[in-house]
């Protein structure tokens, strides 16, 4: 008479298979398997608080791949850059239908191209209340484009630009700079110079006898 088979690992075998198999169905039903994706690179200045893993990546609001991974530091960057990485993957048949016929991943020059015409990368809300972010490209003419990496660091990098709120706090910034430099004292005793001026002329018995 055989040996029976212990029903714990028989339900264990069968829990695993059928945990495979809904992994499977849900990876196919993804198109993960059918998608080619490309592996791009854009650094940020300020505070990537809000940004996690599987955030949106965006062309002008329309879904176009993932955020796959947010770093402290990506060699070969320099270690006092203080920039954070941020790995993304943008889906090759999302950028066919920007109008874009050459492969992503063959033609080197397409990215070249796409970023000398203004491509950046820019943190964007997803939501005011949760604060959560993703990643929103565009392309901006006359943009400057800072990058982290030298040539050859086997990343294919996007430059990126400040969020709103950032450009604002710059521009902000900049006006209270320039006011700081202004004579507010010279300019109130011509004020004040200005003031007596008017009132002595005003009092005068040439003006009032005419």
């Amino acid at each position: 008479m055989g040996k029976r088979a212990n029903p714990l690992l028989v339900g264990s075998f069968v829990l695993g298979g059928l945990a495979l198999a809904v992994t499977v169905i849900a990876t196919i039903g993804s198109g993960k398997f059918f998608r080619h994706t490309q592996r791009f690179v854009a650094y940020f200045d300020g505070s990537v608080n809000g940004l996690d893993k599987g955030a949106p990546v965006k062309f002008r609001g329309v879904p176009i791949g993932t955020v796959t991974d947010v770093r402290l530091k990506l060699p070969p960057q320099q270690v006092e850059d203080r920039r954070i990485p941020v790995l993304i993957e943008i889906d090759e048949d999302r950028l066919r239908e920007l109008g874009e016929t050459r492969a992503v991943s063959s033609d080197q020059q397409l990215v070249a191209d796409l970023i000398a015409q203004g491509l950046r990368a820019q943190l964007e809300l997803q939501s005011l209340i949760t604060g959560v972010l993703y990643v929103g490209l565009e392309v901006v003419e006359g943009s400057p484009a800072r990058f982290a990496l030298p040539p050859g660091s086997g990343y294919r990098e996007i430059p990126s630009l400040p969020t709103t709120l950032e450009q604002a706090q710059a521009k902000l910034s900049e006006v209270l700079t320039q006011l700081s430099k202004l004579d507010v004292d010279g300019i109130g005793r011509s004020v004040t110079a200005a003031a007596d001026g008017v009132t002595r002329l005003a009092s005068s018995p040439d003006l009032q006898s005419a």
